[in-house]
Formats: C-alpha cells, structure tokens, sequence
C-alpha cells in the first residue's frame, strides 16, 4: 500500500533483526498506526485480536512469530510451544476458523520441519 506516495508492506522485519513491525488492519482506514512485534506471544495476540487480518498476512505474521521465537530460544521445545502458542488460545480452544486454523498448522508444524532439513540445524 502507499501511505503519503512511499510504498510500505503490511509487515515487515525491523532493522535491529529482532522485531517485527506491522500496521494495525483494526484501525484502516481512519487512522494508520503501526505496532511492533517482538515475541511469539505478541505475534499470537495480533493474529488473535485482528491487528492483522487476511490469510497470507495471518500466515506471514506467524512464521515471524516463529522465527522470533526460535532467536530466544532454538530448542525443539520452544519451537514445539510457538507453534501451539500461534494455533492455539491459552484456554486451549483454537481462535482461527477450522481451515485457516488447518493451513497454519501445516505452515508451522510441516514447513519448518522441511525447512530445517533443507538448511541443516538452523534458521538464522
């Protein structure tokens, strides 16, 4: 999208390589105001309160989700909780419909896994 003529995307990785930054979908297109990202958990609020909307920015805002999890921690535990933390609500009950839902677990259990043995132990 352009905002005062200079194209922005809807989300991107900040240059400290350690947040993300994306424009809060909730308040467009009255106000435009941009939130940062800096944990999984963050991450997991935006998809779960609308910050972000639409399936490839929901897809996208959680592999960064991921990958700031991954430079905290890069165990396969802290992977193994990012992914549930990004499927699912702390009460347990999935807060994406049933086939986004579906599609990101495939992105986040699948993928990652493929990515992982195409680029050998890391991510980074």
């Amino acid at each position: 999208m352009k905002v005062e003529g200079k194209h922005i995307r809807s989300i991107w990785l900040e240059p400290d390589g350690w947040s993300v930054s994306a424009i809060d979908q909730r308040l467009l297109p009255h106000d435009f105001v941009v939130a940062r990202l800096t944990s999984c958990d963050s991450a997991a609020d935006a998809i779960r309160s609308m910050l972000v909307r639409g399936a490839p920015l929901i897809g996208t805002t959680a592999a960064y989700g991921v990958a700031l999890a991954m430079r905290a921690d890069g165990s396969d535990a802290a992977l193994d909780a990012a992914c549930k933390t990004l499927i699912q609500c702390p009460e347990g009950q999935r807060f994406l419909s049933g086939s986004k839902a579906m599609v990101l677990e495939e992105v986040l259990c699948r993928g990652l896994d493929w990515v992982v043995r195409q680029n050998g132990s890391g991510l980074f």
